[in-house]
């Protein structure tokens, strides 16, 4: 079709014809549209792009960068929005501002405090029927037992109450008097494969009826290893009944506290009270360290 310009036009007046613009200088039309051949026909590159802008299809037959969207050799740009419909996959360092991922992301190393707080706040709070963001419980949340939020790792259910075992070995009766000797009451315990590689980490003892005049002494021997596992002895004071009650506590040996499968423990009663008392209970609670 042939140009046909306006007579006798304004300065900066533009002209357009099947996609081209020309712009009137003041002495000549102008030609302010850049044309690319590309095979079948011409491509119209619109706008102003700049070094580095990406072009991008705005009609069937026009081009247009946009500084949103940049490449210089090295680093993608992209300001505003990012959809991924696939999988993203990136091999260097990324950042993410307002990105939507609606198939895979992997291989992330590290978020930055930003990104984190994004991820956060986008995420459902996970719970027996929905899937989303959980925190992993600390030992101290794992033993309350309440929380229905929160996900328990193998090491903190470990560390809890309910990953410890506790084995009370009865040493006399309610109506025996309690008598001095190792392996007293003539008892002996066998670590299970259920403790195998636990340490001993809490000792308790208790009495029937309590004695009198000094303190009951209880050591516990590991047969096995041929070594006191206590470097302070479990006592059970004058005219009490339990060593919680204990002027001095129980001390476990860190260096003897561990135990596997098959090890022999024996309970020894290094002294009784003047007047003795009754049957006698001993706890061992064994947890992994």
């Amino acid at each position: 079709m042939a140009l046909d310009f306006p007579n006798s036009p304004s300065l900066d007046q533009e002209y357009t014809l099947d996609g081209r613009t020309w712009k009137w200088n003041g002495e000549s039309w102008e030609n302010i549209t850049s044309v690319v051949t590309a095979g079948a026909g011409d491509v119209l590159v619109s706008g102003t792009p700049s070094d580095n802008q990406v072009a991008v299809w705005v009609s069937a037959s026009e081009i247009e960068g946009s500084a949103s969207f940049t490449w210089n050799g090295t680093t993608l740009g992209v300001t505003g929005i990012a959809t991924v419909t696939g999988n993203l996959t990136v091999t260097s360092t990324t950042s993410l501002g307002n990105t939507t991922i609606a198939g895979s992301l992997s291989g992330v190393t590290s978020i930055d405090a930003t990104t984190d707080t994004t991820i956060t706040a986008a995420m459902p709070t996970a719970d027996l029927t929905t899937s989303g963001f959980i925190e992993i419980a600390t030992v101290a949340e794992a033993n309350t037992g309440t929380d229905a939020t929160r996900a328990v790792s193998p090491d903190a259910l470990a560390g809890s109450v309910f990953g410890k075992k506790t084995v009370s070995v009865v040493v006399f009766d309610a109506i025996s008097t309690c008598t001095t000797g190792d392996a007293a009451g003539g008892v002996f315990v066998r670590i299970p494969s259920a403790c195998n590689g636990m340490n001993l980490v809490e000792v308790a003892a208790c009495v029937y009826t309590a004695g009198t005049t000094g303190t009951m002494d209880i050591q516990i021997h590991n047969i096995t290893d041929t070594t006191d596992m206590l470097s302070t002895k479990i006592t059970i004071d004058s005219a009490e009944t339990d060593s919680s009650t204990a002027a001095t506590p129980a001390v476990i040996n860190a260096a003897l506290d561990d135990v596997v499968t098959g090890d022999k423990l024996r309970i020894d009663v290094d002294a009784v009270h003047t007047t003795p008392a009754t049957g006698l209970v001993v706890e061992l609670t064994f947890q992994l360290p």
